[in-house]
């Protein structure tokens, strides 16, 4: 059979074509200095997994369809210091989200971290991917645009880690958030979520 020049057959072969890289993202984190956009460093995808739940019958076993769980998404972020400084931004969003510094007992038992607060400390997290369209014509003209966006819903820090500190390096301090969130919408370019 001849394998013609349209179509899935001849895919790679083709100079129009632009796959999704993993250096072309942007994270936008209400909350977080600079929405976090130009921070972020690395970030997972969010992932699904769908439990199973088993019926035996005979010597046989069938399985069916559970419940959907997504699972959690962790960020690294570059600390630029200064005026955007990442490691004050996400201590002093841990302290919108309730969590009160245990020094004065009347205070602790006033106060404590919510789902209501902790979601709304950090709104909708945004990642996009970004994707190459056309040729650049002028040097001014850019030649990226969001191919696709994933919206964390109700999303909160589960785990904060504000980095190392290292003598023998020269390295830039960089901090580890993971995200617990409900579920999460995947959108075409930046279409908000209905």
């Amino acid at each position: 059979m001849a394998v013609g020049k349209t179509g899935n057959n001849f895919f790679w072969a083709q100079a129009s074509v632009e796959p999704k890289r993993q250096y072309k993202f942007i994270v936008m984190i209400p909350g977080l200095p600079g929405a976090g956009q130009y921070y972020a460093t690395k970030a997972s995808r969010p992932g699904v997994k769908v439990g199973e739940t088993p019926h035996k019958y005979l010597n046989h076993t069938f399985y069916y369809p559970g419940v959907a769980e997504w699972e959690p998404v962790t960020i690294s972020f570059v600390d630029p210091g200064g005026t955007n400084d990442m490691t004050r931004g996400l201590y002093e969003a841990l302290l919108n989200m309730g969590y009160v510094i245990p020094n004065d007992p009347n205070l602790v038992t006033q106060r404590t971290i919510t789902k209501a607060d902790a979601a709304g400390t950090f709104d909708m997290i945004q990642i996009k991917t970004l994707a190459s369209r056309g040729t650049v014509t002028e040097a001014r003209e850019s030649n990226t645009e969001t191919a696709e966006s994933w919206w964390l819903q109700n999303a909160w820090p589960t785990d904060i880690k504000w980095g190392d500190l290292d003598y023998s390096g020269d390295g830039m301090v960089t901090l580890d958030v993971t995200f617990r969130y409900d579920w999460a919408v995947n959108t075409e370019g930046d279409k908000t979520p209905r």
